[in-house]
């Protein structure tokens, strides 16, 4: 049963040509991209300057469980393709 747990790596890295933070989950033994765009952390920031990328790292860090949730509803709810990143926009973030 090991397999369909899903699991979030450790791993994130900022991507300017897509604007987005990406990260990855393992779900049913495969491995899921993730991706959070630029206008959700800057909305979960509550900044009304444009973040520069180490900060954009630094609010994912602290939302990372928040971002992480709206993933894996979304993973689990099979809202992925293999060809795209399961994607976090700031519309997910509210209620």
């Amino acid at each position: 049963m090991a397999g369909r747990q899903l699991k979030f790596g450790d791993y994130f890295f900022w991507s300017p040509r897509t604007q987005t933070i990406k990260f990855s989950a393992d779900y049913m033994d495969r491995r899921i991209r993730c991706a959070v765009t630029r206008a959700a952390l800057e909305e979960l920031s509550g900044s009304l300057q444009p973040l520069r990328p180490a900060d954009l790292e630094r609010v994912f860090e602290q939302h990372r469980q928040e971002i992480q949730r709206i993933a894996a509803n979304k993973i689990l709810a099979g809202h992925f393709q293999d060809e795209g990143p399961v994607l976090v926009r700031a519309v997910d973030l509210r209620p």
